[in-house]
């Protein structure tokens, strides 16, 4: 409990608060303010309606202003999230699945815009997965070869890979030096069955 003191007194004293133990016109016995005499509370209470009021009206200036503050300091947020999600797993997978369930409209076309965005970085990531399922992804694979090979795949063509990760006879690796350019056409035709060092092919 802060000392009883007078406003005058405060203000003689150069103190930014002051207690009187009586309540303001609202109901509240808290600090106040000794340059205009408002408690705390009232205070800030209409700090925030003013702040809403302002959020209202300039709802452009608003994002901006925090578009610029969170490209300014994105680095530093991330890694909090991230420390965040680290020590409470739970708590934000679930807040995750709440925000999703409230919200899945919205998440599903901001994943379908950033999916259209990045096509490239999304079929890399699946091939991975799925070779990841099939043990064709080893530990010292170059990701960032790989994701290249992706990125830099010419219009109209697709990445295949040149040993199958699946065959009846071998399984090959997902490694940038199995991966090669081919028209969609003559990739649907190579399936799995044959490729340039088929032991068939050799044997011949």
């Amino acid at each position: 409990m802060s000392a009883v003191i007078s406003r005058k007194e405060a203000k003689s004293l150069r103190m930014r608060w002051y207690f009187t133990g009586l309540p303001c016109k609202y109901g509240h016995v808290r600090l106040r303010l000794t340059n205009n005499g408002a408690c705390i509370e009232c205070s800030q209470r209409l700090k925030r309606i003013s702040a809403e009021k302002y959020r209202i009206n300039n709802q452009q200036k608003v994002k901006q202003a925090f578009s610029n503050w969170y490209k300014k300091n994105r680095e530093n947020i991330l890694e909090i999230k991230a420390t965040k999600r680290k020590l409470n797993p739970e708590i934000a997978r679930s807040k995750d699945r709440n925000y999703y369930a409230q919200n899945s409209a919205k998440c599903k076309a901001r994943q379908a815009r950033y999916k259209k965005l990045n096509r490239a970085k999304f079929t890399a990531a699946e091939s991975k997965r799925r070779a990841a399922k099939l043990n064709a992804c080893p530990k010292w694979a170059d990701t960032t070869k790989l994701n290249r090979v992706y990125t830099e795949c010419p219009k109209g063509y697709t990445v295949d890979h040149i040993v199958p990760l699946q065959s009846k006879i071998v399984c090959g690796l997902h490694v940038h030096w199995n991966l090669q350019y081919l028209l969609p056409s003559d990739n649907f035709r190579k399936g799995n069955r044959m490729w340039e060092h088929h032991p068939a092919k050799i044997s011949k």
